[in-house]
């Protein structure tokens, strides 16, 4: 385990234009957002979505563009069925059936067809895979339901839900983080007026409860298991377990559970990414509603330093 204190980041403005494209696939549509940064090297960072986020909100749209821009990257990100506003408001039942049982496979097999409707981002070059919160695991299913063998490079797994729970208490360690998430939001508060004046907020129905449902029984381990057998990456891979010190939503002490089980699961095994579980001093789970500090971490993590 290390721990990082992040700050002091210099954020340049981006001059990136984002493009969002909503994509059919079988029995939904999902909206695909792609900022192309790249220069030297050809380097794709996918982003798969908290439950608050979607491609569509002006401040993730910024979030996404400083990292193509900092990161000299194209940023891929993909909304989850049923958030957001291009993509599908209704779950379809496949997903939710999943959902419910905490298998995020139906959802994930749905975007990769999307994903995979547009440029092919498992063709040569570089793929990172991060996610925050409800992305975790959402990567981990994608990574383990990738079409393509050794393509994963990096993965990023940042305030994951490790502990079974109930949903009431899963909400209560949300309502806790609310003083720092305001907090965090009065670093970017031109972000947040734009954001309320654009009124741009996914449409929620009677199944919003599926989504914090399906972290109550979290599979985030069995997953990255099933890609490390699946061969999901490649041999040279390094895999990311992040948290704040200051989260009761992804605590320390859960973090170094998954850390330590997955060591000792796959302890000898070929094609398993090296591990590095990371703290970060004085943070928690609201970290991606400060701008400068979350593309930092993404900057530390996947830019490799000479």
């Amino acid at each position: 385990m290390v721990m990082i204190n992040l700050g002091g980041y210099e954020l340049h403005p981006s001059p990136l234009e984002a493009s969002i494209a909503t994509i059919p696939v079988e029995d939904v549509d999902i909206d695909v957002l792609t900022v192309d940064g790249r220069t030297d090297e050809d380097h794709t960072i996918l982003i798969t979505e908290p439950y608050s986020g979607y491609v569509g909100r002006i401040d993730e749209r910024a979030r996404l563009k400083a990292i193509a821009s900092q990161l000299s990257a194209r940023v891929i990100a993909i909304d989850n069925i049923g958030l957001g506003i291009g993509t599908t408001h209704e779950i379809p039942q496949e997903v939710r059936d999943g959902l419910a049982e905490c298998d995020f496979t139906p959802l994930a097999t749905r975007q990769w067809d999307a994903l995979l409707a547009g440029e092919d981002i498992l063709a040569q070059g570089k793929l990172s895979i991060v996610g925050m919160s409800l992305g975790v695991p959402v990567a981990t299913a994608l990574a383990k339901n990738i079409p393509k063998a050794g393509a994963i490079d990096r993965m990023v797994l940042i305030e994951g839900i490790y502990r079974p729970g109930s949903l009431g208490s899963l909400g209560v360690k949300f309502a806790s983080e609310m003083r720092d998430w305001g907090d965090y939001k009065k670093q970017n508060t031109d972000l947040f007026r734009q954001l309320q004046r654009e009124g741009k907020f996914p449409h929620l129905g009677s199944w919003a409860y599926v989504y914090p449902q399906a972290l109550t029984r979290p599979r985030v381990k069995e997953d990255l298991l099933a890609a490390v057998q699946a061969r999901s990456f490649k041999d040279s891979a390094h895999l990311d377990i992040v948290n704040g010190s200051r989260s009761r939503v992804s605590p320390t002490a859960d973090n170094m559970t998954l850390a330590r089980e997955y060591r000792l699961s796959t302890d000898g095994t070929f094609g398993s990414p090296d591990m590095l579980h990371t703290v970060l001093q004085g943070e928690s789970h609201g970290i991606i509603d400060d701008l400068a500090k979350y593309v930092q971490l993404l900057d530390i993590l996947l830019v490799p330093r000479r």
